[in-house]
């Protein structure tokens, strides 16, 4: 009866509702399929033999439910458990303007309300989603975990019964998701601003850098050792003496002590932090520094960039894609990217590294993520706490480090190790990336020599002595030179595109900061102002400035503000955030930009920058 209606409203915004649809045109609606009226009067069902909703009344149930779990939010992800008859979607739809994902995986009950309840209205809503599968429900949840606070949970008593056998699996893997966000929201919090400004300070070195698409399948065939600082390091030093002519090294930036003291070269070395590099070079001779190939973040640390080396690389993480979108489009002189994982740990990046040049066989070396006899790093370096679950190791001329939250994880024998919260988090995606290899056509063959440590899945532990005498010698001191050079004027044509690009940043990000000063005189008391809404879509590396103020400004926000004192407090905190918003394009950023352009030009020129500018147009706003 309902069909036809519902499933053109499921097809109106997601194309993704095709693959559930296909699947229920074979699907028979069984016969143990009950309606039964409550006792309010409005209809409930039996499903498997369950009552789906309470007999008391279905749609009361729904609105207690929805009071009860449902935080009204723009930027909230609301997870509704069952479909049942839709009471749940419907009344969240009208409780909160987040957006909403319904699971049901019970295809013969989600064809028999596709066909006998009209949902046609909530399901053409664009923020509203539809998944019968747990890995679509990942997939689908993952980008629209905004916030620190990013989900609720909504599901009748009689459903939850329903979904038993599945609920284990179902809330570990969201709750690993929503740890992983919770963990990315409070480092993209704490370091956004500094990120910015690194990036920008990074820029004049733009024309001096290489793209990862530069390395993609420049190992092939060739083993690769990628190596950590864990503890297990020591151990292996000596066998990668023997194979550093056999492999391509990547090594992570913390390792580099201890492979010069060890008298090994790496190939490449990796830097992800916006903060620690100094350490991790302090000490190390330029000659030795001269013959590495750094990789790092848009965001990395600027030392890194300033370093003297044999050829550097830059690498773009999701959490720095409008930033090298805003470089490379339109632009095919500021090359385009390869998209890495950077799950927070340079190491991953380092075996991704290793993975995206085609390298096989791969070789996990230092890769502890655990504590194994107390040692946390290589070079006997052993573990503090402050007796309250916290690692607390102190700084060092060679060693940034900060509070770290402790953690334990099952070792490579099925023991029990002291970690770190964050490293459970790593080994997940470890063992992501040996899945995603695993299924392509011709997999690369993964081992993990870090013997001792975390026990990570998808990988074969082997000791690095056994790969003695498998490999012959290929590396000759300029294999990987030959292949790294760019085109004549290459530098020249890239630092005026990027003069170019700066200058029109410079004057979008004045126009910005006039209309948040027109937002703020009028008093605006929504967050979804057209003409804001218009200019942030316009501009989208502007947009990324703003966007965690932007989040946490519309979390404030309450949409269903009715009294005069609701309404107030909506345009009070309103004003602050683009007060906020302003201030920081305007007293920051501006800044930046102008710093940057100001080196641009002197690049150009042959000439010194200035060590700081001026800057324009202060602010009229009471």
């Amino acid at each position: 009866m309902f069909w036809k209606k519902n499933t053109q409203a499921l097809l109106k915004h997601h194309p993704h509702h095709e693959i559930i649809l296909k699947k229920l045109r074979n699907v028979v609606t069984p016969e143990d399929l009950n309606p039964y009226e409550t006792q309010e009067g409005d209809i409930g069902i039996v499903f498997n033999g369950l009552p789906l909703h309470s007999a008391r009344g279905a749609k009361l149930e729904a609105q207690q439910e929805v009071k009860t779990n449902c935080r009204p939010a723009l930027d909230r992800t609301h997870l509704i458990l069952g479909l049942g008859l839709g009471y749940l979607l419907e009344e969240t739809c009208k409780r909160s303007p987040g957006p909403i994902v319904v699971y049901e995986p019970h295809l013969p009950l989600l064809k028999f309300v596709l066909e006998n309840v009209d949902l046609s209205d909530y399901f053409s809503q664009r923020r509203v989603r539809l998944v019968t599968d747990i890995p679509t429900l990942l997939e689908i949840i993952t980008p629209l975990l905004v916030c620190f606070e990013p989900i609720d949970f909504l599901s009748s008593g009689s459903y939850a019964l329903l979904l038993q056998n599945q609920m284990g699996e179902l809330m570990g893997k969201l709750a690993n998701l929503i740890d992983d966000r919770k963990r990315d929201y409070r480092t993209a919090r704490y370091f956004h601003n500094q990120w910015i400004k690194q990036f920008f300070e990074n820029l004049p070195h733009v024309g001096d850098c290489f793209d990862m698409t530069n390395l993609q399948g420049k190992g092939k065939g060739k083993p690769a050792l990628v190596i950590s600082r864990g503890p297990s390091l020591d151990a292996a030093l000596p066998a990668i003496k023997q194979l550093e002519n056999q492999a391509v090294l990547v090594a992570v930036g913390g390792a580099l002590h201890h492979l010069y003291k060890y008298g090994i070269t790496p190939d490449f070395a990796t830097f992800l932090d916006s903060r620690g590099m100094k350490e991790q070079l302090h000490g190390l001779p330029e000659s030795y520094l001269k013959q590495i190939t750094f990789l790092m973040s848009n965001f990395t640390q600027p030392i890194c960039y300033e370093q003297d080396v044999a050829a550097k690389v830059r690498f773009t993480l999701q959490s720095d894609r409008p930033y090298a979108d805003w470089l490379s489009k339109q632009e095919p002189r500021i090359q385009n990217y390869r998209l890495l994982d950077g799950c927070g740990t340079v190491s991953h990046i380092a075996l991704q590294t290793a993975i995206l040049m085609d390298c096989d066989p791969v070789v996990l070396i230092g890769q502890d993520l655990a504590f194994p006899n107390n040692q946390v790093y290589a070079g006997g370096e052993e573990l503090e706490t402050n007796g309250k679950g916290v690692m607390t190791l102190k700084k060092r001329e060679n060693l940034f480090t900060g509070p770290s939250q402790m953690a334990t994880v099952e070792g490579q024998n099925g023991e029990t190790l002291q970690s770190l919260a964050s490293f459970k988090g790593f080994i997940r995606f470890f063992e992501k990336t040996a899945t995603t290899n695993q299924q392509k056509t011709r997999p690369q063959k993964l081992y993990n020599a870090s013997l001792g440590g975390a026990k990570i899945n998808g990988y074969e532990l082997r000791g690095m002595d056994t790969f003695i005498g498998e490999w012959a010698d290929f590396r000759t001191p300029d294999w990987l030179s030959k292949q790294l050079s760019f085109p004549e004027g290459y530098r020249k044509k890239t630092l005026e595109k990027l003069q170019s690009k700066l200058r029109k940043l410079k004057s979008e990000l004045y126009e910005c900061v006039a209309l948040l000063d027109q937002l703020i005189i009028e008093g605006v008391d929504t967050p979804n102002n057209p003409e804001l809404n218009r200019f942030i879509a316009n501009h989208y590396l502007i947009s990324h400035f703003l966007v965690l103020d932007m989040i946490e400004t519309r979390q404030r926000y309450n949409p269903a503000a009715e009294t005069p004192e609701e309404i107030q407090k909506n345009r009070d905190g309103m004003r602050e955030g683009y007060k906020k918003n302003r201030a920081l394009l305007h007293d920051d950023i501006l800044p930046w930009v102008i710093q940057s352009e100001t080196e641009v030009i002197a690049l150009l020129h042959d000439q010194k920058a200035p060590a700081t500018m001026e800057i324009q147009a202060e602010s009229t706003v009471p």
